[in-house]
């Protein structure tokens, strides 16, 4: 409906006060909202200038914002090479998102609750030398899917792990290419994952009870 004359909709800022440093203040620099308009999550150097940690607020403003990222290594930010990836799952309950939190220029991949209920969980197993590059989340909210190169020597395996961090990682299909840039998604039914290696599609089942199908 429109606004009768005279009136204007007021905004309400979600973000907490931006720290205001002698050589540069904080900015927000990213932000994504829940599937149930609840939760926002944001990034941003809040507390510090350009330390950029995770945040989250509720979207009707009638709570502070709470930072989800915990304690960071120094240098390390919720960022993955100085971009923004993160993404708030369709359940609304948690957020998952790259940072090199424990080890600077390390990117792994954490999940936290929106509510600020408990710590960041890791979902990755230790890295030796390598990254978590791109991740999916199951569409019920449970498994999250994601393509690393533990090692750092540009071969990329497929890992599924739930989304609380309650077990460890799972691996799905080991070296299926040797670029950052293999294109996989999540099954509507969530039970398989599909992904591009070595020019050929593949099935596999996100419980690892069975080796990759080849569908081409």
């Amino acid at each position: 409906a429109l606004l009768a004359p005279g009136l204007c909709a007021q905004s309400t800022r979600l973000s907490g006060p931006l720290n205001a440093g002698p050589s540069q203040a904080g900015d927000v620099r990213a932000f994504t909202l829940g599937a149930d308009g609840t939760w926002a999550a944001y990034l941003a150097d809040q507390d510090e200038a350009d330390v950029v940690e995770l945040w989250s607020v509720p979207l009707d403003g009638s709570a502070n914002s709470l930072k989800l990222s915990g304690t960071l290594v120094t240098g390390g930010d919720a960022l993955r090479g100085g971009e923004p990836d993160f993404r708030i799952a369709p359940a609304g309950e948690r957020v998952v998102y790259v940072a090199d939190a424990d080890e600077d220029e390390t990117f792994e991949l954490f999940s936290a609750p929106l509510d600020g209920s408990g710590p960041p969980a890791k979902l990755n197993d230790a890295l030796t030398g390598g990254d978590v590059h791109a991740f999916r989340i199951s569409a019920d909210g449970s498994t999250v899917v994601f393509l690393a190169d533990v090692s750092g020597g540009g071969s990329f395996d497929l890992f599924a792990a739930p989304i609380d961090g309650s077990t460890g990682s799972l691996l799905l299909a080991s070296a299926i290419a040797s670029a950052d840039s293999v294109p996989f998604e999540i099954s509507g039914d969530h039970t398989h994952a599909v992904y591009r290696g070595t020019g050929l599609i593949y099935s596999v089942l996100l419980a690892g009870s069975a080796s990759p199908l080849d569908l081409s």
